[in-house]
């Protein structure tokens, strides 16, 4: 039977020491109670600004910086957390706050999705936006700005294509 961490001292130590290695390696590294929550917010980011930088090939400080685009980021978010609900994870305004302001303060960085369009590589969008477009339709809720900005992708990538 599994127990969290907390509970499992020497399983506690043991993480810390692994985490600790990564940090020291210069791999940041957070312990999670609950990966889960983790990784929704991640997505908050990963679905607020990837797909909008592959789209407009803008870095993430000229993204955030835009008076419509960085509404835009925010908005993208707002839909993840609907999203995240399907999963029974609840994500709060201040999840969103905090992930959005994150995002602001980032350098001037090419996301991993802008870089594999430029590359003509596959995107992520499946895994990214549509995440956020299945969970939204599976609560009966809508997720209009993820939807839009995957359809344009997945347009402007068989035109990439069409185009090679």
């Amino acid at each position: 039977m599994w127990r969290p961490a907390a509970d499992n001292p020497r399983l506690q130590r043991d993480l810390e020491r692994v985490a600790d290695r990564f940090n020291a390696a210069s791999i940041p590294t957070t312990l999670s109670e609950n990966i889960r929550k983790a990784l929704w917010r991640k997505l908050l980011i990963n679905n607020g600004v990837n797909p909008l930088t592959a789209l407009t090939g803008l870095d993430t400080r000229s993204l955030t910086a835009h008076p419509v685009l960085t509404r835009t980021v925010y908005q993208l978010m707002e839909e993840t957390a609907r999203a995240a609900v399907a999963d029974d994870v609840c994500l709060q305004t201040a999840d969103i706050d905090e992930m959005y302001q994150l995002i602001c303060q980032f350098d001037a960085i090419k996301t991993s999705m802008l870089v594999d369009r430029e590359k003509g590589r596959p995107l992520e969008l499946d895994a990214i936006c549509g995440t956020v477009v299945k969970r939204c339709r599976k609560l009966g809720v809508v997720a209009p700005a993820t939807a839009l900005i995957q359809a344009l992708l997945e347009s402007r990538v068989s035109m990439d294509v069409d185009n090679a």
